[in-house]
């Protein structure tokens, strides 16, 4: 650890330091709108905890005047009930999903962006939430992980990881979701 602090230019964040979280959890909270009415299409971000304890399904979709509002749907302890639960959401609701890379094989007919495009549809939320061109539903769980998300370099790129023991899989199941949403015409067609 040492090198890498002072030859890789690792940097190590506080675990309780408001200044290092990711996120602006004022503005944050600010672009809250939980009566968006849901607008079709819609794109789903799943995303699991790296140790597997805890998954999170988000939707999203393109507002009337512009932006994206994303949701949390569902957000629960371990990784065998997503199979499921998206099947039940896509007939329902139609859509994609978008799945992280530790949900693979999870999701039938799911898409997987590759790390770098992971990466970048968080920065792609974190610059949502700075141009306020994004809302939310205000799921507490959404909020608690926009709060506890902070940002690791790893390689060439940064990813949104957890600044102590409370898990952001919310945050980074809203990323890919917004992410399709912004860049998608048409959910049937290739997201990334």
């Amino acid at each position: 650890l040492e090198f890498a602090r002072e030859f890789l230019t690792w940097h190590e964040f506080p675990e309780h330091d408001d200044d290092a979280t990711a996120f602006d959890l004022e503005r944050f909270e600010g672009l809250a709108s939980p009566g968006q009415q849901r607008r079709s299409p819609v794109w789903f971000g799943v995303a699991v905890a790296p140790d597997r304890s805890w998954s999170a399904v988000a939707v999203a979709w393109r507002r009337a005047g512009g932006g994206v509002h994303v949701h949390s749907v569902d957000y629960r302890p371990n990784a065998t009930w997503l199979r499921d639960r998206v099947v039940e959401l896509r007939r329902k609701w139609g859509g994609v999903a978008i799945v992280d890379s530790r949900a693979r094989d999870l999701i039938p007919d799911a898409r997987e962006p590759g790390e770098l495009e992971q990466a970048l549809a968080e920065a792609a939320l974190s610059d949502a939430v700075t141009a306020g061109t994004l809302t939310h539903g205000a799921a507490p769980e959404l909020l608690t992980a926009v709060g506890a998300a902070v940002w690791q370099t790893t390689g060439q790129h940064r990813r949104l990881v957890s600044s102590g023991r409370l898990d952001v899989s919310p945050v980074r199941a809203a990323a890919l979701a917004v992410q399709a949403a912004s860049v998608t015409a048409d959910p049937l067609s290739q997201v990334w």
